[in-house]
Parts: structure tokens; sequence; C-alpha cells
């Protein structure tokens, strides 16, 4: 479900929406949030602080500079547009995504080194993100992917990430 928050009454409007038990999995998607002004934000931070189980929120903005810190701090930045897939990378995410946990598990089998890892869900997760506003039951598994790519980056070990994110995010 779409919103677009500008002003304090955008955000009461929304608040009345989130108040409503929403029983399976409902992602809010706000666009344009540098657009939104101060007090607003303000307000859309007590909304943002403590969500429903089951209701999670993509804020899409063009710029990060317009956007309160204290909103930054709680929610997890992709950038999309400089880092957009490639029709190669659209492919291979688009076979990984449509694929069966079995083969998605053969498929992780193969990749044995870091930087194979790396590259593996950074075109997973780039090929989801264009179709995350049509597919919002791809949150999950987006998220569980960053999450992986994440620990590896830190240096997590390659085949638990992998594994964990096949097992617990698809």
């Amino acid at each position: 479900m779409p919103f677009i928050l500008q002003k304090i009454a955008d955000v009461r409007e929304l608040s009345q929406f989130t108040k409503l038990t929403v029983r399976s999995e409902t992602v809010v998607i706000i666009k344009d949030v540098e657009r939104t002004t101060i007090e607003a934000q303000n307000a859309f931070l007590k909304i943002l602080e403590e969500p429903q189980k089951n209701l999670q929120f993509v804020l899409v903005a063009n710029n990060l500079k317009n956007i309160l810190p204290t909103i930054l701090s709680r929610v997890q930045i992709i950038k999309v547009g400089e880092t957009a897939a490639t029709k190669k990378q659209q492919e291979k995410a688009d076979y990984f995504w449509s694929s069966k946990k079995s083969e998605k598990l053969e498929l992780i089998k193969k990749i044995k080194a870091r930087d194979e890892a790396q590259r593996f869900l950074e075109s997973i997760i780039k090929g989801a993100r264009g179709k995350l506003a049509g597919n919002p039951e791809l949150t999950r598994p987006l998220e569980t992917a960053i999450y992986a790519l994440d620990a590896i980056n830190k240096n997590g070990n390659v085949k638990l990430q992998l594994t964990n994110f096949v097992v617990n995010g698809c």
C-alpha cells in the first residue's frame, strides 16, 4: 500500500491505518520521504519505532540529506539508483527467486570463495530490488540476503551465511 507523507495530516492518516490489526505480512511503501516536513518526520518516527508484528515500511527517497538522522538510524538503507541490476544480474536473480529451495541449495553449494559469494548475493539483491514494489513478499528474503552479505563482508562464514539465507529467507 503506497503512501506519500508530506505534512502532519498525512502522518495522521497513516497512523489511523497502522492502528488497524494486520493479520498477514503487510508492506507500506512511503514515497518521496525527503519531501516530508520535519514536523511530519518527527510524527512518523513514533509510528516507525513501534510497528505491528506483521507491518513493515519501505521508505523511498532520492536524497537522504533531508531525512532526519533519527529516522535514518532506524532503517536499513538500500541504494538502488547507482547499483541497478545489469541484464545478466537480473536474469540470475529471476532464475534464483523462481527456483525451488532444493535447487537454491544446490546453487549455493557451488560457491566457495568469499568474493564469489559477495558477487552472488549482490546480484540477487540488485535483481530483487526492481521487483520489490510489485511483490512485497520479497521483503523478508531481501532482508535476509542483505544480512548474509553484511555478515560475509564482516568475515562471516561463507557457507553458513549462504545456507542461512536460503533456509531462513527463501
